[in-house]
Formats: C-alpha cells, sequence, structure tokens
C-alpha cells in the first residue's frame, strides 16, 4: 500500500499531489464547509487524479498528522497492493428514511470478501442510528465499520460531502474494502462524566427528543445551562446527553444536540432516544478528553497486532473541540503518539462518529467521542 498525505490552502492551493510517486486510487479529504464549497477545489483534485475515488466532507477543524486546521483542506492518497476498493452513494431526503437507505448501502456493498467500510453523510439530514441499524443488517457480523456525520463547525446550518462529484448537501458516502489483505481497525475514547441527575425519556420519536420525566426536554435543558441556553444549540454541545437502557446497563450510547425547535418544544439529536431509557446530561475536563482520545489508538491497535497501520483517519466530535479550545490539538498528538506516528493521518470534527468498538465488535454511532479508523495491507500469508 502506499499513501501520502495532502493539503489544500488559499494561498497554495493543492500540495503533495506533484510528489505522488503512483497512481491514487483512493482519495480522501476533509476541510471547512466554506473551503470545501470554493470553485474548482474538487475539479483541480478530479484532474490530478482522474481514475480515483474521491470522497470527504465538511467539518469542524480538519485533521492531520501535524495537527488541526481550520481554513484549509487535509487529506490521504492511496493506492493499494492487492486491495479492491468499491465506492456507494445514496440521497438523504429524509431522516426517516435513514434506516431503508442504511438497507439499500448495504445491499450494493456486500460480497463475500468484504472486509470494511468507511461511511460519511450529511451532518443534519441523517439519522446516524436509524443508518448504521439498516446497514449493519445488511452486512456480515465481522465487518469493520468507521468514518463520521460531516459538521458546520458551530452553525449547525448546512454540511457537505463529496461523493465522488463536487460537494453536495444531502449526501451519503461509502467505501467498502475487500480481499484477503486488507486490515481495518476501529477504536474510540470519550472521557466524559456525568453531571446532574437523571432522567427517564418519556416522549420522543427515534432522534426527536420532546419530554423528559414528562417535562419538555427543553426546558429542562434551559435549566441546566443557564446564561448559556441563550446560545443553543451551539450551547448544548458543552452538555451532550447520555442515555442507557434500563434493562441493560451495557448499553450506554452519548448523544449530541443538532438543534431545537422551541414553538413546538422538541430537540433533536444526532442519534434515537428511546422512551424508557433513562438519560442524563454530561459534562468533560479538558484533560479527561485528551487521556481518552489515547485510548482510541490503544484500543484500534490491540484489536490486530498483525496490522500495520498506514492510514488512519481520525473522526472526533465539535462538542469536544469546544471544550478542549486551544488544547483540541493535544489529543491529536495523543492519538499520533499512540498510533506510533506511522501512518498518515487526516479526518475531521463531526456531527456523529461511526466506529466498530472491540468489546461487541458491533458498529454503531457515537456522539462525543474520538475514533480511529485505521487503513492497512498485509500480505495473506503472513497472517
Amino acid at each position: 500500500m502506499q499513501r501520502t498525505e495532502i493539503f489544500w490552502t488559499s494561498e497554495s492551493g493543492w500540495r503533495g499531489l506533484d510528489a505522488m510517486a503512483f497512481i491514487p486510487q483512493l482519495v480522501l479529504f476533509f476541510g471547512s464547509r466554506h473551503a470545501m464549497a470554493k470553485p474548482g477545489i474538487y475539479e483541480t483534485l478530479r484532474g490530478a487524479c482522474p481514475d480515483a475515488i474521491i470522497m470527504g466532507c465538511s467539518g469542524g477543524g480538519q485533521i492531520h498528522s501535524n495537527g488541526i486546521v481550520d481554513a484549509g483542506l487535509t487529506g490521504i492518497a492511496m493506492r493499494f497492493d492487492t486491495t479492491r476498493v468499491k465506492f456507494v452513494s445514496a440521497v438523504a431526503n429524509d431522516a426517516y428514511e435513514s434506516f431503508a437507505t442504511g438497507r439499500i448501502l448495504a445491499r450494493n456493498l456486500r460480497e463475500d470478501d468484504l472486509k470494511g467500510v468507511l461511511l460519511l453523510t450529511d451532518g443534519l439530514a441523517v439519522n446516524g442510528d436509524e443508518l448504521m441499524a439498516g446497514l449493519t443488517l445488511g452486512l456480515p457480523s465481522n465487518i469493520t465499520v468507521g468514518g463520521g456525520m460531516a459538521a458546520d463547525d458551530d452553525r449547525f446550518e448546512r454540511t457537505l460531502v463529496v461523493a465522488n462529484a463536487p460537494p453536495a448537501v444531502k449526501t451519503i458516502a461509502a467505501i467498502g474494502f475487500y480481499g484477503p489483505d486488507i486490515r481495518l481497525t476501529s477504536g474510540l475514547g470519550s472521557g466524559w462524566q456525568e453531571a446532574g441527575v437523571q432522567f427517564e425519556i418519556t416522549a420522543s420519536r427515534m432522534n426527536t427528543l420532546y419530554d423528559l420525566d414528562s417535562v419538555p426536554a427543553i426546558s429542562l435543558y434551559e435549566q441546566a445551562l443557564g446564561d448559556q441556553a441563550a446560545n443553543l444549540p451551539m450551547s448544548g454541545l458543552l452538555f451532550p446527553l447520555k442515555i442507557c437502557d434500563p434493562k441493560n446497563d451495557d448499553v450506554q450510547l452519548v448523544r449530541t444536540l443538532l438543534g431545537i425547535d422551541r414553538e413546538s418544544s422538541k430537540m433533536t439529536f444526532a442519534g434515537n432516544l428511546p422512551e424508557g431509557w433513562k438519560a442524563q446530561l454530561m459534562r468533560a475536563d479538558p484533560s479527561d478528553l485528551i487521556s481518552a482520545a489515547g485510548s482510541a489508538a490503544d484500543r484500534n491497535l490491540a484489536m490486530d497486532a498483525l496490522a500495520t497501520a498506514q492510514a488512519t483517519i481520525l473522526v472526533s466530535c465539535i462538542g469536544r473541540r469546544l471544550v478542549l479550545g486551544g488544547r483540541s490539538e493535544e489529543e491529536v498528538m495523543r492519538v499520533k503518539g499512540a498510533l506510533g506516528g506511522a501512518p498518515a493521518i487526516a479526518g475531521f470534527y463531526s456531527y456523529g462518529e461511526f466506529a466498530t468498538p472491540v468489546s461487541d465488535g458491533k458498529p454503531k454511532l457515537y456522539n462525543q467521542t474520538m475514533t480511529a479508523f485505521s487503513i492497512g495491507e498485509v500480505p495473506a500469508k503472513a497472517a
């Protein structure tokens, strides 16, 4: 496998493409919504990589091997020795169609030698929980899934996805990796802690929350946030919601707030909030987040000792970045250190993260996590 990091700035244009000693098979790149929408960004990349699958999305900060950039674009160009890659995409017309869309993606990706999937979605028009449920239902149980939901910093206006075409809204893109030599590993870390009392979800519909303990959830959020309530939904990123299944204490997830509608007293989150589940606000100390980010790489490497990570896609939640502020690059450096500094790195801050935890091997939507999806090739005879 060959790979190289690529970069774009308004001053220099694309860097790294001219120095490539190989013809790219796959190009992944990430940038702010405004940078990605600039005329010629995709077209120039397509001209330099005419035969490559090109995929990417907007974020709330772009990750590379030396830290984070806001104004530019970061990415990785790759060519595999034996691995086959396949691109599929879909239109996200309605969040309530996400499960069915996931099933369609799975049907188009499923083949006997499929080993894993990298998934990028619109961050506002998709129910990540339902999309992942539909996708995994149609795929074998041993498939590694990673990726995330596009972001728009903390504006929540619109998000863009590159699906082998110029950036567009309401888009879902996925890459399938096939063959005996590909090694895909996934890890994640959180670091958030519970804060305040626990509520019961008494009124919800999929990823829309209405009531906690039969009281409008917006009212409870506004009470908890105090002066910061005026900045909802952005300030809600600092206080994500932990939900847990009362029938199974091991099932615990974190949900990120995406939008509010005060007139109808509803709150929209990146994933589902089942009625009857328990919910609790969370908060974080920056040091805890940075420490947990390292565990995303530690667990990633522990999953397959034979796999040498040659490229790693890091997807971290925009809420983490708001908490970390000027210390955001520390979590990237913590992951890089745990990975050993060898792989090319690219990624973005998201509205939701897809990962396959080592604990149960079941791909899920996460929020407020740092995830690491590593890609490498190891000859089958060496496995």
